[in-house]
C-alpha cells in the first residue's frame, strides 16, 4: 500500500517535537487557554498518529495479504476454458469478500481490481462459460466488484483532490514558518488541528 500519506504527516510530526512546540509557546502571544488548546491538539495529533501506524501495519501484515494472493489468483483463471466454470463460480464468492476489504487508498490492489471488474461484469463473454452459458445473478453477481472499484475510487478522488492536495500546501507552509525568524504560531496551530484530523480519517479507514 501506498504509504506516502504516513510518511508525510509523520515527518510533519517529527519536525513539531515538544521541545519545539513549547519554544514556540514560550515566544508566542497566545493567552494561556490558547496555549492550552494548543497543546491538547498536538497531543491528539500525536496520539492519532501512532493509532494509524498500528492500522497500517495490522492492515501490511494480516488484511492485504490474503486480498493480493486472491486477486492475483483470479486473473488468470478468467483466461481459463469450460474446465475452470465451477471453479471460477467459487472464486468469485470468495473475491467480492476479499474485495471488500481493499483500502481505497491501496493503489496497487486498486489496479488489479481495476483488471478484474470489467471480465466478471461480462460472463458471457469469458471462455470458461463459451458451451453452458452465463450464470445467473445468484451465481454471478456481475455488478458487484464493478460497484466496489467505483466506490472506492470515488473515495480516493475525493481524498487526493481534496483533502490531502489542502492540507499538503499547508504542511510545505508551517514547515517554512519553522525556518522564519519571527514564527506565525496560529497558522502552525492550524495545520496541526487538520492534520490530527487527517490522521482521524486514516486511522478509521485503514
Amino acid at each position: 500500500m501506498n504509504n506516502i500519506l504516513l510518511h508525510e504527516l509523520s515527518a510533519f510530526a517529527e519536525n513539531f517535537s515538544a521541545p519545539v512546540i513549547e519554544e514556540l509557546l514560550a515566544t508566542s502571544s497566545l493567552k494561556a487557554d490558547e496555549r492550552a488548546a494548543f497543546r491538547e491538539e498536538y497531543r491528539n495529533m500525536q496520539a492519532t498518529l501512532v493509532q494509524v501506524r498500528q492500522a497500517y501495519q495490522h492492515y501490511e501484515e494480516s488484511v492485504r495479504p490474503p486480498i493480493k494472493l486472491a486477486l492475483k489468483a483470479y486473473l488468470p483463471l478468467l483466461k481459463r476454458g469450460p474446465e475452470a466454470s465451477g471453479e471460477l463460480i467459487a472464486q468469485l464468492a470468495l473475491l467480492l469478500d476479499h474485495a471488500a476489504k481493499i483500502n481505497f487508498l491501496d493503489v496497487e490492489l486498486m489496479d488489479l481490481l481495476k483488471e478484474i471488474w470489467p471480465e466478471v461484469q461480462w460472463p458471457e463473454q469469458l471462455p470458461a462459460f463459451e458451451e453452458s452459458g452465463a450464470p445467473d445473478e445468484s451465481q454471478w453477481p456481475r455488478y458487484r466488484l464493478k460497484n466496489i472499484f467505483e466506490e472506492n475510487n470515488r473515495k480516493a478522488q475525493e481524498f487526493w483532490n481534496n483533502s490531502w492536495l489542502l492540507v499538503r500546501l499547508d504542511i510545505e507552509a508551517a514547515t517554512e514558518e519553522l525556518k522564519t525568524e519571527k514564527k506565525q504560531v496560529t497558522a502552525i496551530a492550524k495545520v496541526i488541528g487538520v492534520c490530527a484530523q487527517i490522521a482521524r480519517f486514516l486511522s478509521k479507514n485503514l
